[in-house]
């Protein structure tokens, strides 16, 4: 082994033929700059004028510097980023399109413009970038995109955890991040536990199972103790499923009352047959008088349980008559954007809402619109519950989960199209959790293969007749009254000479209007119009009415 020399003494290189002075080895000796990685610092300048002269030169290169530095980075990141890549290459190409066709077309006008705009910018971007207090630091790592992480300690260095300290959860079961940007990591696919289900419900005490989040867990709650429940997306989210999911839970209940109002006419119509109260049309008087009802009833909820300080709850709602009461309302845009009538209403079943907790009543309100002017923010903070899916941006995230959260990181607009169901909950407390909601099958009006919201369905009617819970026919027609139309249909296709015909000429011939008869034809038990060979337009097989009749 050899020695390593004294300070002072000669060492010489015999490959270079040069004489140098050892270097004491404590001292620190400056590593090359290719392997520090440090920035390269300029002379320092002179003073006087001629420092004034050359500082401005010199903070306008560093500054573009900086600026193309930052720029780079930033459209790295995006490029980079998973989702929404066709976006990002249309807005590339429309960028350099524009681009290119300036400069070609005002030469060399264009040129200087684009230059200059490019400098300036540049320049603003360098100057942020500088002062900055986040700014990395020239030590820092190489890599942008990850954080310095201290050295593990060794196993003999580790400090001891006091006696009674609980230990952290293991990995599998810690919450999952918080996204900032991406896709958004959402639970596995599922169908729901009421598919099949032949047994009762019992709503005060069972939750509603919303769906199965990242790490596996379902996300379940009770709805009897919270206010109500706001559902927003966009069309072609899942919203229209994810409700079905609690109004199949609560139609499982033979003792719940159902009271829905369906301002698309086609999403509820399952339930028709079940519910206490249903209102199919986007009538602003007719809603009006349903929220008067539901005014009234919580008066008389109020006044049979004044000054006994209780709750109406699954132990005494019998001894009260107050059976728990579901007030679905989809598509609530199309009665809250009626004028101020509509705003108005929408006040004041935001302050019905806030006092429905006590009283066994629950208020949900969906919409593919999520913003102030369908949802004002009284109804919005007073239905605690949140179930966000894809929405169109940052705003109506933020309406449906609450302001801030955007910014938080927790963005439903981040959602992609093939994220089928995916949706953030959010509860009274905690932060919105990702999920993927349960799966029920809906087929549309050319498909076949089970129905499952129909099926379940029907099992709740039989539970609710053996219950005698069911909704008074008064009012409505009776089976052989809707049977009735099924025969008119029939009699109508004979008369034609076929065997199957479109709804419109189905409509033309028997009278009707052709909506009221697709609403007349359903209800009797028809399926939906659907796509028949050698025929325009959808309609009905005369195999399809014959069905319903035996």
């Amino acid at each position: 082994m050899t020695a390593a020399p004294e300070e002072g003494a000669e060492v010489i290189d015999f490959a270079s033929r040069r004489r140098t002075t050892s270097v004491a080895p404590s001292e620190d000796v400056p590593e090359p700059e290719l392997i520090t990685g440090k920035k390269r610092t300029l002379p320092t300048l002179p003073s006087g004028v001629g420092g004034v002269v050359l500082a401005a030169p010199k903070a306008c290169v560093c500054c573009v510097g900086r600026g193309i530095k930052a720029g780079g980075d930033t459209w790295g990141e995006w490029v980079r980023e998973k989702g929404h890549r066709f976006e990002r290459a249309k807005k590339t190409f429309w960028w350099a399109a524009g681009g290119i066709v300036v400069c070609s077309l005002f030469a060399p006008y264009g040129i200087m413009a684009v230059a200059t705009v490019g400098l300036i910018a540049a320049v603003v971007a360098g100057r942020k970038v500088a002062a900055s207090p986040t700014s990395p630091s020239p030590d820092a790592s190489a890599s942008p995109m990850e954080e310095p992480r201290p050295p593990a300690p060794p196993l003999s260095e580790a400090p001891a955890s006091p006696m009674g300290a609980t230990p952290p959860p293991p990995a599998s079961t810690a919450p999952p991040p918080v996204p900032q940007s991406g896709r958004v990591a959402v639970g596995p696919p599922s169908t729901s536990p009421l598919v099949g289900r032949t047994t009762a419900v019992d709503v005060w005490t069972e939750a509603v199972r919303w769906g199965i989040d990242p790490l596996g867990a379902p996300v379940e709650t009770v709805l009897p103790g919270n206010p109500g429940l706001l559902t927003g997306g966009v069309s072609g989210s899942g919203k229209s499923v994810a409700s079905h999911q609690m109004l199949c839970h609560v139609a499982l209940d033979p003792h719940a009352r159902m009271w829905l109002i369906d301002g698309k006419m086609v999403e509820l119509v399952h339930y028709q047959g079940i519910a206490h109260e249903y209102l199919d049309e986007p009538d602003l008087e007719a809603f009006t008088e349903l929220v008067n009802e539901l005014d009234a009833e919580m008066q008389r909820r109020k006044r049979a349980i004044a000054g006994k300080a209780v709750k109406i709850t699954g132990k005494n709602w019998r001894l009260y008559d107050a059976p728990f009461i579901m007030v679905h309302i989809d598509e609530a845009q199309l009665y809250t954007l009626q004028g101020k009538e509509g705003q108005r209403l929408a006040q004041r079943l935001a302050l019905l809402a806030s006092q429905c907790r006590a009283l066994g009543i629950f208020v949900s309100v969906a919409t593919q619109r999520p913003e102030d002017s369908v949802v004002p923010p009284l109804l919005c903070n007073n239905l605690v519950l949140k179930l966000a899916l894809r929405s169109e941006d940052a705003s109506q995230s933020n309406t449906i989960l609450g302001n801030g959260m955007a910014g938080r990181g927790f963005r439903s607009d981040r959602f992609t199209a093939d994220q089928k169901g995916a949706a953030y909950y959010r509860g009274e407390v905690g932060d919105p959790i990702a999920l993927t909601t349960g799966f029920l099958r809906i087929p549309d009006e050319d498909e076949g293969g089970p129905d499952h919201v129909r099926d379940i369905v029907k099992v709740a009617t039989e539970l609710r007749r053996e219950a005698g819970t069911l909704p008074d026919e008064d009012g409505r027609p009776s089976r052989e009254e809707r049977l009735e139309v099924v025969s008119d249909a029939l009699e109508a296709i004979d008369a034609a000479g076929v065997d199957r015909m479109s709804r419109v000429r189905l409509a033309e011939a028997m009278g009707w209007d052709g909506d009221e008869l697709r609403t007349a034809l359903t209800t009797a038990g028809v399926c939906s119009p659907h796509p028949m060979d050698g025929v325009s337009g959808r309609g009905w097989y005369r195999a399809d009415l014959e069905a319903v009749m035996r």
